[in-house]
């Protein structure tokens, strides 16, 4: 976690470096009071690290959202996934189906297919935030199946302080795939331009670690400031917040019976 404080002391760094202004005017926020103000996407990709329980290795990702405007009160998502964790490959999808109020609240449903490397996950949910002037609430929580960990709950709950309108800093908890693990992250948007660093990490039982920074790209609709379009754009898109590389057994081989006769043999999963 060490590199992980490195990389968000450095995104600090070039905030500050940028913002001539520190004080941001929050009353610029949700201009526009639909639930999407107008169709709009992100793309992004990072790399960094992973460990587990028995194992350790590099962690890559690609993830890409697409946010559309039903009516004023309701917005649809779609978001994507793939990547790589620990050399076995991943991806996956999500629709979100909610209501906003920009200047006050988010509230929907969630749907999820994932999958790391032969291990499917399905999740259903419901997500919510609280929009507090530089301070977000953020949660998403439900169902959560997979081949190797089978029902359980999962959540991914977070506290998000904007230190300006493109700085945002986040703490949280995260229960997926049978651990429980805190959260830390950061995202600067650069100025006047819609692209921005963002870093991330995790520490939970089971021994997991994970520690992640990367480039995201914004596009469609006005150019906007960070806290905006994560209020009048897109939610979260957190197919690869939640995916860990989790060992399966090996099957134990019993030798096969001697000559004339002794106890059976085979292979026992």
């Amino acid at each position: 976690m060490k590199k992980l404080a490195q990389y968000a002391g450095g995104i600090a760094c070039v905030a500050l470096a940028h913002s001539p202004v520190v004080a941001a005017d929050w009353g610029s926020v949700a201009t526009n009071a639909c639930a999407v103000s107008e169709i709009n996407g992100k793309i992004g990709a990072g790399a960094g690290h992973t460990k587990d329980t028995g194992s350790k290795g590099g962690l890559f990702q690609g993830t890409a959202s697409l946010s559309i405007p039903l009516n004023c009160s309701f917005g649809f998502q779609l978001d994507a996934a793939v990547g790589s964790l620990d050399g076995k490959s991943t991806g996956g999808g999500a629709v979100h189906a909610f209501t906003r109020n920009p200047n006050s609240y988010l509230l929907g449903a969630y749907g999820e297919y994932s999958a790391v490397g032969s291990n499917d996950i399905l999740r259903l949910g419901v997500e919510a935030e609280y929009y507090l002037d530089k301070v977000t609430l953020s949660g998403l929580a439900g169902y959560e199946n997979s081949d190797l960990t089978k029902g359980d709950a999962f959540a991914a709950l977070d506290i998000s302080f904007y230190a300006t309108d493109n700085l945002r800093f986040s703490a949280g908890y995260r229960r997926f795939l049978d651990i429980d693990a805190a959260a830390i992250g950061a995202e600067y948007q650069f100025e006047n331009a819609p692209v921005s660093l963002f870093v991330s990490g995790q520490l939970g039982s089971k021994d997991h670690r994970t520690a992640i920074a990367g480039l995201r790209v914004y596009f469609g609709g006005e150019n906007k400031s960070l806290i905006r379009r994560h209020r009048e754009d897109d939610p979260f898109n957190r197919l690869n917040e939640l995916i860990r590389n989790i060992a399966t057994p090996a099957p134990v081989v019993v030798p096969p019976p001697s000559p004339g006769g002794g106890e059976g043999g085979g292979e026992v999963t």
